[in-house]
């Protein structure tokens, strides 16, 4: 892993709705490459970002680098009972091996845990085999496949 940013420079904060515009741009480029399990409209991803807002807008955090957006997670609390759900999360690639993804990680799973979620789950492209070694590293395991989709999940 590269070097990390320090605290001073790294914040990892709730998104505000005022924010939300911007992380589209976040978004498509977190994506390039993977564009097959994306959307590709700038209508129908603000329209994505305001919904994940409205599902649970405690669980919507940002990672800032000195000021700058530059990646987000999106955790549901109330996806089923007991049972969280990560809906989305982007780094933009820039920024990538730095322990931001780490971070946004711990902060959601962690709002999880405190939320009183004893499981968490997440969807993501077949092919997206850098997700897939992230999350087997956090202990979550593959459950099932749907068409290009595969569900993972874990127990806390």
């Amino acid at each position: 892993m590269d070097t990390e940013y320090s605290e001073s420079r790294l914040r990892i904060e709730r998104v505000k709705e005022s924010e939300l515009e911007s992380l589209i741009d976040v978004y498509r480029k977190a994506y390039r490459g993977l564009e097959e399990y994306a959307d590709t409209d700038r209508k129908k991803i603000r329209e994505y970002l305001r919904w994940l807002f409205n599902r649970d807008r405690e669980g919507f955090f940002v990672a800032k680098v000195d000021g700058k957006i530059v990646g987000f997670i999106a955790s549901d609390a109330w996806w089923r009972p007991r049972h969280g759900e990560i809906h989305e999360f982007v780094v933009l690639p820039e920024y990538r091996k730095h322990g931001i993804g780490r971070k946004l990680f711990k902060r959601a799973l962690d709002y999880l845990k405190g939320r009183g979620d004893k499981s968490v789950g997440l969807w993501l492209g077949e092919k997206n085999y850098n997700a897939k070694d992230f999350y087997s590293h956090y202990g979550f395991r593959f459950i099932r496949k749907v068409g290009i989709w595969e569900k993972w999940g874990k127990k806390f």
